[in-house]
């Protein structure tokens, strides 16, 4: 009798780490953070001898099925890439979120967004403003952003190349 009992016990506490099992590996198959930011379109809307403004259009998509992702930090990085000093030189750089239900901060914070099933856009701008731009040409502009979901909180970065001439 007591090795019947034994037997059983075994037999539950195998079937119940298999179950265990099964639960991670289901879980660890299941994409985490899959939120994807676009490179974009990117105008250089302003191009003057002493002022330079680069407007570029990005979206983030989910493409993780069945999960939100948040997006609680977006900043941007903008190193320039010139033939001359950049001593002279100031940038002044701006993400303007551009979600279809929440507007955008007059203050320029970044407030942390929840993107759902479709897409959302932001807007990144950056004025370039010196003595003379020309020797100036290309900008690497870096997108910081983290996303929070089902892996936890993971930062990421996208890296776009701006040709200025």
């Amino acid at each position: 009798m007591a090795s019947l009992l034994i037997a059983i016990v075994t037999l539950l506490a195998i079937i119940a780490i298999g179950g265990l099992l099964a639960m991670e590996m289901r879980y660890r198959r299941l994409p985490g953070n899959d939120l994807e930011l676009t490179s974009g379109q990117w105008d250089l809307a302003l191009t003057q001898p002493n002022h330079y403004l680069l407007v570029g259009q990005m979206e983030f998509r989910n493409r993780t099925r069945g999960f939100e992702i948040m997006v609680p930090e977006v900043e941007a990085q903008v190193q320039l890439l010139s033939e001359a000093s950049l001593d002279k030189i100031e940038l002044n750089t701006r993400i303007i979120p551009i979600h279809p239900d929440a507007p955008a901060r007059a203050d320029n914070y970044w407030f942390a967004y929840i993107v759902k099933r479709k897409p959302t856009q932001i807007k990144v701008s950056i004025e370039i403003q010196g003595e003379n731009l020309e020797p100036l040409q290309s900008a690497w502009v870096q997108i910081h952003y983290i996303t929070y979901g089902p892996d936890g909180r993971i930062p990421k970065t996208r890296h776009v190349i701006i040709p200025l001439q």
